[in-house]
């Protein structure tokens, strides 16, 4: 299928071939500030526009391994319709907005960090508890600096990895989850007070794109290019079950119980019913592939983005769509009080939106190539960013 995002330089192979162009010596001091490139100017404004979803597509059963029973299909009956093409969906009002024109201007960059190696930065994630923020490279390394941000050499964690894809932390921020891409195909899990390797996950046969706990901590999501997303007993490395579904997203609602995919046509959302493996219904919307998804922090709100350059916003079975991005848009965070929205592209730019009314807030600018993943902190005061010229950037947003 010819998207978007297969193009040379989005394929697996390529982003290597584009580390090793961008490669340069190692920073002699890692941890320290760096001159800020002259910021690329922003595109054209972005846009809130309401617009009804296409009609639902006949849901793909799921399957299950013989650890869990059989998930079941969505019967023909409980199809959630998507709205007619008169109808405008709207979501429902979280909060008063968290940046407003006149608190704009107070968006700003307050540091940036360079992996050692200056490998493809491919994902970020900050602890729960605030204490650190890691990223994972192309070339497998996995770097810790402690928050708040000192001036010393972040912490890395040893791995024979070639590809470290994803990234995410256990509620209790006492694991980290890594999921590794070519060559790999595994998840390890770390246990960060001593630094250790404790286990690997191994099932799936393509690249692991995205990881994620569950919010009790004991099951962990992981989405591959195989077709399948896994859901894994994280003490004892069995698989729980498979669900067929996309290949990249993946997201588990605040409460446990509702876990949301992309779907195995690679344009819808998938919302499955995490203890029956029950699939509940698809999400049509986007044009492309779906590259990332995020739920709020109160469950009422799903985002998901995609190579077609569009971020959605689903109240439940309505959406409707914000535009502005101008190239793929690979990732897509809400703040932890729920009333601001970042997305990340890669037309270099971050776009922070109003989550009441969708409206655009303020666009970040900086990064010289294309934006790969982006993670709040738990204060809601700093948004952490990282890009495929190697760099983090924290950026005050409050």
């Amino acid at each position: 299928m010819p998207l978007q995002r297969i193009a040379i330089f989005k394929t697996w192979p390529g982003r290597a071939l584009l580390a090793a162009l961008l490669v340069l010596p190692a920073l002699a001091g890692c941890g320290t500030d760096t001159p800020t490139p002259t910021p690329v100017p922003a595109p054209p404004p972005a846009t809130a526009t309401p617009i009804a979803a296409p009609a639902t597509p006949t849901p793909p059963p799921a399957t299950s391994t013989a650890v869990l029973p059989t998930a079941t299909p969505i019967p023909s009956t409980a199809t959630v319709a998507l709205p007619s093409p008169t109808v405008a969906a709207s979501a429902t009002p979280v909060g008063s907005p968290a940046i407003t024109a006149a608190t704009a201007a107070r968006v700003t960059q307050l540091r940036q960090l360079k992996a050692p190696t200056e490998s493809l930065v491919q994902s970020v994630a900050v602890a729960p508890d605030g204490k650190t923020l890691a990223a994972a490279t192309v070339a497998g390394e996995i770097f810790l600096w402690p928050l708040p941000i000192r001036d010393e050499a972040p912490r890395k964690l040893t791995s024979d990895a070639f590809r470290a894809t994803s990234l995410a932390f256990s509620p209790d921020s006492a694991t980290l989850a890594v999921g590794l891409g070519h060559l790999g195909n595994d998840i390890q899990l770390w246990h960060l007070p001593d630094g250790q390797l404790t286990r690997t996950l191994k099932g799936h046969t393509e690249s692991v794109n995205r990881v994620a706990f569950a919010p009790d901590g004991q099951t962990l999501a992981s989405a591959s290019g195989d077709g399948t997303v896994r859901l894994w007993d994280v003490a004892t490395g069995q698989t729980l079950r498979t669900l067929q579904a996309g290949s990249w997203g993946v997201a588990f609602a605040p409460n446990g119980k509702t876990l949301a995919t992309a779907g195995t046509d690679a344009r819808t959302v998938q919302i499955w019913a995490v203890p029956e493996g029950k699939l509940l219904r698809i999400l049509g919307g986007h044009a492309g592939m779906v590259l990332n998804m995020a739920y709020g922090p109160d469950g009422r709100l799903l985002a998901s983005v995609g190579d077609d350059g569009m971020v959605w916003l689903w109240p439940g079975s309505d959406g409707y769509l914000l535009q502005g991005h101008t190239k793929p848009v690979n990732a897509v965070a809400f703040a932890p009080g729920g009333d601001l929205l970042a997305s990340a592209s890669d037309d270099m730019t971050i776009h922070l939106w109003s989550v009441p009314d969708g409206k655009p807030l303020h666009t970040l600018t900086g990064h010289t190539y294309g934006v790969t993943s982006l993670a709040f902190a738990p204060d809601g005061q700093t948004l952490v960013s990282a890009s495929d010229a190697g760099d983090v950037r924290l950026w005050g947003v409050r």
